[in-house]
């Protein structure tokens, strides 16, 4: 009976000191993507756990604070996915070239930039469309945008899933913050340069 006691004791010493080392948690299943460049980048307390990634909330403002932006670039991200897609049969762009493809990056620092993909354009064999080349070894194929549209929706469908999860984290560390659900987000796929041909 002694024994179990102490034991007792013991293992509550034993939480008690976890308590103090890893403070609040908030598991998550599987890993973040963009977003835990943020949070380390933030020096955000967390670690993977198996299958959970464990996030430290103890500090709730400045975890807040991470999570929030955490949900800003991925609205980024986002948006620049959203518009790949919309711009996929862009055949000129301001510069008279076919839309290239962008993407959302961060480095060490956390800093956020947009690049361009400038990867190789898709052609594709129409020597009586005006936009066909005209010489080279591309002459009589039309120049498409280096989008690929099961790639571009894949990305959108995991960006607007991280971004609900995340957001689930913040609503459930304050109740008081209630964040847009982009589930629902309706992609009107047109194919514009089909419909230009037709007229």
């Amino acid at each position: 009976m002694l024994r179990k006691k102490y034991f007792a004791i013991a293992l509550f010493f034993i939480l008690a000191s976890c308590q103090m080392i890893f403070g609040e948690t908030i598991s998550v299943y599987g890993t973040l993507g963009i977003s835990k460049n943020i949070l380390t980048a933030r020096k955000q307390p967390m670690k993977q756990n198996g299958d959970f990634l464990v996030i430290d909330i103890t500090d709730k403002k400045n975890t807040l604070s991470n999570l929030i932006e955490c949900d800003k670039l991925l609205i980024t991200e986002i948006d620049v996915i959203y518009q790949n897609i919309l711009n996929r049969y862009t055949l000129k762009d301001r510069y008279g070239v076919p839309y290239k493809r962008k993407f959302v990056a961060t480095d060490k620092n956390g800093n956020v930039k947009i690049l361009k993909d400038f990867s190789e354009f898709k052609y594709v064999w129409d020597p009586d469309n005006p936009h066909a080349c005209k010489e080279g070894k591309w002459k009589g194929y039309v120049a498409f945008p280096n989008i690929d549209i099961i790639e571009e929706t894949f990305n959108l469908k995991l960006a607007i899933s991280e971004y609900n999860t995340v957001a689930k984290i913040i609503e459930k560390i304050d109740s008081s913050i209630i964040m847009p659900d982009l589930s629902n987000i309706i992609l009107l796929y047109e194919n514009p340069y089909q419909s230009h041909k037709n007229k």
